[in-house]
């Protein structure tokens, strides 16, 4: 049997794009924090996605 706590953990994130620098790559995402009406848009380094500077980058933007 299941018996997982639901928690909230984002606003839902949607991918709107991708890029590249000379360097790197990025996933660009998009959100509504929550109670805003204005979209953040914020670009991450691939190399950072799901790690903890990516966690940070995104939280500090009010993901």
């Amino acid at each position: 049997m299941l018996s997982e706590r639901a928690q909230w953990l984002s606003d839902v994130v949607e991918v709107i794009g991708i890029g590249r620098s000379d360097t790197e790559s990025f996933i660009v995402l998009q959100w509504i924090p929550e109670g805003l009406f204005t979209p953040v848009i914020e670009a991450v380094a691939l190399k950072d996605l799901g790690e903890r500077e990516g966690w940070k980058q995104l939280k500090a933007r009010g993901c």
